[in-house]
């Protein structure tokens, strides 16, 4: 597969709940050529090492949200100084991938 976008080999993963998104977790991971990371609380669910929050938005230009409008407003908050791009993915039953 190819790249999305030549600067884009990296993007980031956030959720409040891993658990619940876990499918869809797996099947981003498995389905992209670039490189995905986590925010560490999301990492230990699904068996992976992740990064603090500080330490993730140093290291992409995409953060993802997996969740409702809390937490992407919450994810937004806390990515507000980087430079980061945001994006929103609502519900993990609806995410193609």
């Amino acid at each position: 597969m190819s790249k999305i976008h030549k600067n884009l080999n990296t993007i980031a993963i956030t959720t409040r709940d891993p658990i619940e998104q876990k499918d869809a977790l797996l099947k981003i991971i498995k389905s992209r050529s670039i490189d995905v990371i986590f925010e560490s609380h999301v990492a230990q669910s699904i068996s992976l090492e992740g990064y603090e929050f500080s330490e993730l938005i140093k290291r992409v230009k995409v953060i993802v949200s997996l969740g409702g409008d809390g937490n992407f407003i919450a994810t937004c908050r806390r990515a507000a100084q980087s430079e980061a791009y945001m994006l929103r993915r609502i519900m993990s039953q609806q995410l193609k991938v």
